[in-house]
C-alpha cells in the first residue's frame, strides 16, 4: 500500500526501502537527484505507517512544487534561495 501511494506521486521512483520494527517504521526513497526520508512512531504499526505514507507524500509534493517554481520562474526562484 505504502509503494503504491507513492508510485502514483512520483514517476521517476527509482528505488524504494521500508524497515518495520515492532512501532517505528521508517523509509528511504530514492527520487532523481533526492533522497527523501521519513519515520513514524505509534502504538499500532497500521498507523505508524499511514503516517509514514503521509509524510512522504507531502515531501514529494514539497519537492514536485519547488521544481514547478523553478521551472516557471528561475530568477525569483535563485533569489528566493539565496535569502
Amino acid at each position: 500500500e505504502l509503494a503504491d501511494k507513492l508510485v502514483r506521486q512520483v514517476h521517476d521512483l527509482r528505488d524504494k526501502r521500508v524497515a518495520r520494527r515492532k512501532h517505528p517504521a521508517e523509509a528511504t526513497v530514492w527520487v532523481k537527484g533526492r533522497t527523501l526520508r521519513a519515520r513514524e512512531a505509534s502504538r499500532d504499526m497500521k498507523a505508524s505507517i499511514d503516517e509514514l505514507a503521509d509524510k512522504l507524500v507531502r515531501q514529494v509534493h514539497d519537492l514536485r512544487d519547488k521544481r514547478v517554481a523553478r521551472r516557471k520562474h528561475p530568477a525569483e526562484a535563485t533569489e528566493i534561495t539565496e535569502s
